[in-house]
């Protein structure tokens, strides 16, 4: 059965006897485009076309030993530091002890200070290193933004994912949770719409209420008819699903 979508969009101070109506088509709500901003080789792969996820969930696994090789390295350095700069402050309070019993010239004191400012900042370049190298491992897996139904999957386990110019789209996801009607409207008939505005929509014989969430302020490039301008309208899901992307529309104007 192919659903029609109406749409009716009421003003606050009544409406006039005659109506319009324009077409339109159902959109995702959200839809994105997912990919990795490290480089590696897929070794898993968790989901496919048609799959529901949630928020947080893996999509995604490039092979991680090459990242835990990066951060066990990184770790290690920094752990090779901190005895060292332990030790230099420990000298540097014995060096200002001397020096205050006028057993230890300036010189010697400023050289002792120099070492240890010398250490920390080794020790915050390794921590960095240690940071950076968590990061690379936690994005090594790409993982759900948000609750939603995966659209497209481009990616297979084995493939050599290179991002070092550009992230390249491995999984499509979208939220169907909420839907958009679009509608193309003349500029006479923006006047009474406005963002936020309740919709009441009619999905076949199920009667929703949505909201106006956006409102194009360029006209789409058309060579004949006058100009039009997109209008978004969100649609929670219905309960028992049934709506389909791209399915004809029709929004009815008061």
């Amino acid at each position: 059965m192919r659903w029609l979508l109406v749409l009716v969009l009421t003003a606050v101070a009544g409406a006039p006897a005659a109506a319009e109506t324009y077409e339109a088509t159902l959109q995702w709500g959200r839809r994105v485009e997912l990919g990795l901003p490290v480089s590696g080789v897929v070794q898993e792969i968790y989901v496919d076309r048609g799959q529901q996820v949630v928020a947080g969930q893996a999509l995604v696994m490039l092979d991680p030993r090459g990242f835990e090789a990066r951060l066990a390295g990184a770790r290690a350095r920094l752990a090779g530091v901190l005895p060292a700069l332990e030790e230099a402050r420990h000298e540097l309070e014995r060096a200002e002890d001397l020096y205050d019993r006028t057993l230890l010239a300036e010189h010697d004191l400023e050289l002792a200070r120099i070492e240890v400012l010398k250490l920390e900042a080794q020790r915050a370049r390794a921590e960095a290193r240690v940071t950076r190298a968590a990061l690379r491992l936690e994005r090594s897996t790409l993982r759900a933004p948000f609750d939603g139904v995966v659209v497209a999957r481009s990616v297979e386990v084995g493939e050599a994912i290179v991002s070092r110019m550009e992230s390249r789209t491995l999984v499509v996801l979208a939220d169907d949770r909420n839907y958009i009607a679009r509608a193309a409207l003349p500029a006479a008939r923006l006047a009474g719409i406005s963002i936020g505005q309740e919709v009441a929509v009619r999905v076949g014989g199920l009667a929703l209420t949505g909201r106006v969430t956006a409102i194009s302020p360029e006209p789409l490039a058309r060579k004949t008819g006058g100009p039009r301008y997109e209008v978004d309208v969100l649609i929670p899901a219905p309960a028992d699903g049934g709506l389909r992307i791209g399915a004809p529309a029709v929004v009815t104007l008061p």
